[in-house]
């Protein structure tokens, strides 16, 4: 049985493909997802570009 919070709710399935399609959904993302070092770097670098362009403005 899979259960997935959504904003329109939740979506259950208990049958065998549905939990199969939901794994296979969670294993891409799973595997795609930066670590949480990798993701600090990025938001600190965006918020690097941010404060230069703010600064490059005024």
């Amino acid at each position: 049985m899979t259960c997935v919070e959504t904003r329109g709710g939740a979506v259950y399935t208990e049958v065998a493909e549905g939990v199969e399609n939901f794994a296979q959904a969670y294993d891409s993302l799973r595997s795609t997802a930066l670590t949480p070092d990798e993701s600090a770097t990025v938001i600190r670098s965006v918020i690097g570009r941010a404060k230069r362009a703010k600064g490059r403005s005024t």
